[in-house]
Order: structure tokens, then sequence, then C-alpha cells
């Protein structure tokens, strides 16, 4: 057993053959007993089933509710071809209106209404779109009892982890939201509900949120949502009952909705009075919480195993927030499984052409002097060789998923998508930095306190360009380096049914360690 910190005890397993490991990772003052969570990782390589294992289980257990959630709707859509069950991919409202992005008077009114935040219950009561809707028409069908849903994780709000009897996470969770606190406009959407509940009623809630009252708030949200719901409702009505179609809605209309959310103050309050015991905070008016976070927030409500999907999870940010989290909730403690292999593929050749890294700062310069040699190789692979060839490069570079007259994806993008498996040949053109601002923004999280690094300070030799500082190196590994080397894994050179032979020409710097391990490696003058 050794120290992952002073904080996390961790135990690692290999098997005999050194393929497959397992890290148990728990609180260094660790009660088995007092056992709040499980969170199962299987960071195996790409390739190697880990969403495959997923679609078993959910197909072999036809009669549960599972939850998917995974950073795109095409993954969820690549996903839900391959379940048995009843599968709702839910969609935003944005999306899912089938007359958002219409041409015509009651796309342009639908589309005013979203832009002012106006609740989508509303927007949806207001048009009339009755079974036509395809936004409402999903919930209905996801929340039945044996339906399974898929979603990004901004949905996370919408559901209680209790209504389901798994939960699969697939690849990296990230991003997070804001929540805010302004006591004077809060008290100006209850006064919109004024006739709908009694005097005394509404100015003992607004002592309430005076006071930042958690306990008592709590016990009267469900009469709020439900007073706000029937006070948008009966406006609505009210409004449009001598229309006979559908008008621009003015102003007076729109600023008597409520727009109140009751569990986002709920959440707020709960997340502020934490900080404040921990003294981690002085008094403030905003609170940025992670996805991730949040997951660690729905799961400590409702305690179910949290299965994450990601062969490049990060290990070090994963942590920290975990860390962080059970500071502010001591009762949420339990352990993490991270479950990796180390498989190999030596029919995959990786070219380092030159030494160029082709960046971004001076990329049209370096490209105008490259780009005759690099459609000669092209010609040369697609028309000689007849080889399928796709570039993997900056996005800002990328038209209609082309550059160069071939298929092309950017860096960290299609994460866990399979549709590039049919290529042969990848060329590879840049190197994927952060910004300094990026650095300096992760050091203030996750370092606070500690000495400050020089955020200039790099090392540029052996075509690479890392920082000198381990601890901004890092963290450009686990988010940056790794988002490399999961694209380049989207033409699945380790899938058990693809093993043949990949060419990849990389053009730039910073080829991820773990590539070379894995593939043949080579370095050409260009």
């Amino acid at each position: 057993m050794s120290k992952a910190d002073d904080y996390f005890l961790s135990t690692l397993f290999t098997d005999d053959k050194g393929v497959n490991s397992s890290e148990i990772i728990c609180r260094a003052n660790f009660n088995p007993c007092n056992n709040k969570y499980n969170h199962f990782i299987d960071a195996r390589q790409p390739g190697v089933g880990k969403t495959s294992n997923t679609l078993n289980f959910i197909n072999s257990n036809t009669r549960g509710k599972h939850l998917v959630i995974a950073p795109t709707h095409e993954f969820l859509e690549e996903i839900a071809k391959k379940i048995k069950k009843e599968f709702v991919v839910l969609k935003g409202f944005s999306r899912a209106c089938r007359k958002y992005d219409d041409d015509t008077k009651e796309g342009e009114i639908i589309r005013e209404m979203n832009e002012k935040k106006i609740p989508n219950k509303v927007i949806c009561r207001y048009m009339k779109c009755k079974g036509a809707c395809y936004y409402r028409n999903q919930f209905s069908k996801a929340n039945k009892r044996n339906v399974s849903i898929g979603m990004p994780v901004q949905f996370l709000h919408l559901y209680d982890f209790s209504v389901f009897d798994s939960i699969h996470i697939e690849e990296r969770v990230q991003g997070g939201f804001k929540l805010e606190w302004n006591t004077k406009e809060i008290y100006k959407e209850l006064l919109k509900l004024t006739e709908y509940i009694d005097n005394e009623r509404q100015k003992q809630i607004m002592e309430y949120i005076k006071n930042k009252d958690l306990e008592n708030l709590q016990s009267e949200a469900a009469l709020l949502s439900d007073v706000i719901q029937r006070s948008n409702a009966e406006k609505v009505t009210m409004y449009t009952k001598d229309h006979k179609e559908v008008v621009k809605p003015d102003n007076n209309f729109l600023n008597k909705i409520c727009k109140l959310n009751v569990n986002n103050l709920l959440l707020y309050l709960e997340l502020e009075s934490r900080d404040k015991e921990n003294k981690l905070k002085t008094p403030y008016n905003s609170i940025s919480v992670s996805y991730q976070k949040f997951l660690f927030y729905k799961q400590l409500k409702y305690n179910i195993q949290l299965n994450y999907n990601c062969a490049t999870f990060p290990k070090i940010t994963f942590l920290h927030n975990l860390k962080v989290f059970e500071e502010l909730f001591p009762q949420y403690t339990g352990v993490v499984e991270i479950k990796r292999s180390h498989y190999i593929n030596k029919n995959v050749k990786i070219i380092k052409m030159g030494n160029s890294g082709h960046y971004k700062s001076y990329l049209d310069i370096q490209l105008a002097i490259h780009e005759p040699k690099i459609k000669k190789l092209i010609r040369n692979e697609k028309y000689n060789k007849k080889k399928k060839i796709c570039i993997l490069t900056y996005k800002r570079l990328i038209k209609d998923g082309k550059f160069l007259g071939l298929d092309a994806f950017w860096f960290g993008a299609s994460h866990g998508i399979n549709k590039y498996r049919k290529y042969d040949v990848l060329i590879v053109i840049g190197t994927h930095l952060p910004n300094l601002d990026a650095y300096k923004d992760y050091f203030l999280e996750h370092h606070p306190g500690e000495d400050i690094p020089n955020f200039e300070d790099f090392i540029k030799s052996d075509g690479k360009m890392i920082p000198k500082d381990e601890r901004l190196k890092a963290f450009y590994k686990e988010k940056f380096e790794d988002d490399v080397y999961d694209s380049i894994h989207r033409l699945r050179p380790l899938w058990e049914n693809n093993r043949k032979n990949i060419t990849i020409y990389w053009f730039g710097n910073n080829v991820p360690e773990k590539l070379k391990e894995e593939f043949d490696y080579e370095e050409m003058d260009f």
C-alpha cells in the first residue's frame, strides 16, 4: 500500500502477464463499515470493449431502468442503435423542438422566448403544439418504468438517481454551471405569485430567502414549485384565450412569468452552508459547480455505484474534486476502483515527419511551406496504395468535416465514436497545447498557496514542447496529451476485430508516450 497523497491511500493489483491492473483508492482513514459510494472506472485502452460491456449489461437486464451519460448526442445515438430495449436519448429544448429553427413566425417566437429565459414548459403551453411536441413527448416516454435513458451531463438536474437501477458514464465528465444568488431578484420573482399564495406565507418565504434559511425553505419547496407551475399556466391561458392563432407575446406578459428555479436555490444554499462550515470562502453571491461535483452530490442523495468508461480518465483532477467534496460532506466516503490494460499492436506505425511543431501561432506559414509535400504524401497513399485516409488537426482548419479534401476531425473531438475505424492512414497536423491562462487557472484551483511556477518555462527539445514544472506537466499530460491519445484511437488500432496495418504520419510535436509504447515509432526527415 502506498500513499497517493496525504489524503488518499492506493493499492495496485496486476495480473501475471502485466496486461491488466486494478487500483483501489480510498480515504486514508476510511472505515469500510461507513462506505457511502463506489466509483468503478474502466480506464482500459480504447477499443478493448468498455462500451460493449455496458451494452451487454443493459441488454441482459431488460427489466431495469438504466442511465447512460455521454459527452455528445452523436455518441448516444450510436449507443442507442445497439440497445435492444426501449432507450430514449434526451435532447435539449433548442435541439428537440421541431419548430425551433423554422424560418417562420412561430420559430421566431419560440427562439425569442427561449433567449429571454422563459421556462420551456411555458413556451410549450404558449405555442399549443399539443401531441406534436417532441420535446415534451420524449420525457413522457423516458419516465416510464423500464425505459432506459441516454443524456449529456448537462441534463443531470432532471433526475434523482433513485429512479435508476444502474448508471454508466461514458468518457470524461467535463464542464460545469454557475449558481447565483440575488436576494432582490428572487423577491421580484416571488412577487409574481401574489395572487396564488396567501400574504402571510409569502412574507414568511421571503424571510427565509433573506436569512438564507435552508431548512425552512426546503419545507416550502414542494408548495412553491407547484404554485410557480400553476401561476405560469394560468397566465398563459388568460393571455392566449382570445387569440385564434399564436401571436408574438408582449413584454408585459413575459415579465409576469415566474422564472424561479426552486431546486437551484436549495442547491446553492446547501453548498454555500458547507463552504462556510469549512471556512473555504468569504461571503459571495455565486458558486461554480463542476458536473463531476454534481455527480458526487447526486450520489450522496441516493447511493448507487457509478460506472465510468474512460480510457483517458483524469485521475488527478478526479481525486482533487473528490477530496474537496468529501471535505464539504464528510459523510460521503467510499472506494474508487480504476481498471487499466496494457495491450500493444506493433502493426500500427507512427512516423514523426520532421521537427516542425505546426503550432497554432504560426501554422499558416508552416502549412504554406509543407502543404505541397503533404499533398504528395496523400496522393501516394490514396491513389498508389489505395488507402483510406483521414486527418486530425485544429478545429479552425476544418470546414464541413473536411481538410485538404479529406475527412477530418479535431483534437479532443469524437470521444468514444467508432466511425473512424474504417481508415488505414491518419495524418496528424499540429501540436495540441493549452494557452497560458489554462495553466494558471489549473494551478490556482489545484495548488493554492504553493510556490508559483514560471508559466512560460518549457522543455523545447527532442520533439517536445511541455512545461518544466511537474505540476503543470501533469495537467498538460492529463488533459491535452490524453486528448490527442484518445483522438488517435478513434481509428480503433487496438480493436480486436480491426488489428490491421495502420500508418500515422505525424506533422507536429508531443507524440504521447503511451502511443510510443503501444505502437511502432520512428522519426523521418521531412
